[in-house]
């Protein structure tokens, strides 16, 4: 999918207005949207779950556009962790993966989870006969197969396998998890290259940057690409901090909000966009959403 459009605008309104409280508009199939996940907090940084499509503006390069389609439900989610498992991460990664399951755990139970452990290779932790599960349990056993800590780190590599793998999941709401340590000394892939498919793709990126003990880490990277996708960027400030740190990621994703909106233009560009949110006294709330997106060219009908 590029740029987070949806060419199927009906079928997507379809899909929400069956959750929760979800409030939509109807559309032809011809209608392409632009469909962004948002999260919302108050002063205090607590999340906010129960506004209404009126509480948001959009701006699409400055240009003010309706919101068309919209969610608020807590609802399922294809989320996927992204785990280092290279040779520093050894005197932590019991405590990782315990820290990942408690995320798994807090989630919605319906929710559709995959795992990817890397080092200087990118390994699946679930068969592709079944490349999707809801059991945590089943996903952590999975997982404790493949996440060895030995090698380097192809972290750009593993980020590029986990948006292929998200795109097949079912639900409209898609995360990746990205926990670890190091900065990328093994990858094909560029950060460059990274970057881009970050921005035309519709998966967000929530980053965990632990430290390295031996190399420096680079959590700048991490945040650049939790902030492309408008995700979360958490740097514990020691092991122990992981799992609640994990543990409120998961119930942030049970308050997420999914907003459609026609495109400002069909020009094949990348568009900045900028989302805002009041509260019912009309304060100020802290939005986060993802950057932007690529427009496709053409006219829409």
């Amino acid at each position: 999918m590029r740029g987070a459009v949806i060419a199927c605008a009906a079928g997507l309104a379809s899909v929400l207005a069956g959750v929760g409280r979800a409030q939509t508009a109807s559309f032809t199939s011809s209608t392409e949207l632009v469909v962004v996940q948002a999260s919302v907090r108050d002063r205090h940084g607590r999340p906010i779950g129960d506004l209404t499509a009126d509480a948001f503006q959009i701006l699409d390069e400055g240009k003010i556009v309706p919101v068309s389609v919209f969610s608020n439900a807590d609802e399922p989610v294809t989320i996927g962790l992204v785990v280092d498992s290279s040779i520093s991460m050894q005197p932590i990664r019991t405590q990782v993966l315990e820290a990942a399951s408690a995320f798994l755990e807090a989630v919605h139970s319906d929710s559709e989870l995959f795992a990817i452990a890397f080092n200087e290779q990118v390994r699946n932790a679930l068969p592709a006969e079944a490349p999707f599960t809801s059991d945590p349990v089943a996903l952590r056993a999975a997982l404790d197969t493949v996440a060895g800590a030995r090698g380097k780190t192809a972290l750009y590599d593993a980020v590029g396998e986990g948006l292929r793998y998200a795109s097949r999941g079912r639900f409209p709401r898609r995360s990746l998890v990205v926990i670890t340590d190091g900065t990328d000394n093994a990858s094909s892939t560029t950060l460059d290259e990274t970057l881009a498919r970050l921005r035309e793709g519709d998966v967000v990126v929530h980053a965990v940057a632990l430290t390295d003990p031996v190399e420096p880490s680079r959590p700048d990277v991490l945040k650049r690409m939790a902030t492309e996708t408008g995700g979360e960027f958490l740097r514990p400030e020691n092991t122990p901090k992981i799992r609640p740190l994990l543990t409120k990621l998961a119930d942030d994703l049970r308050h997420a909000y999914m907003l459609g909106f026609k495109p400002a233009a069909a020009d094949g560009r990348f568009h900045r966009i900028q989302l805002s949110a009041r509260d019912g006294n009309g304060a100020r709330l802290q939005v986060r959403t993802r950057a932007g997106y690529m427009s496709r060219a053409g006219d829409f009908k």
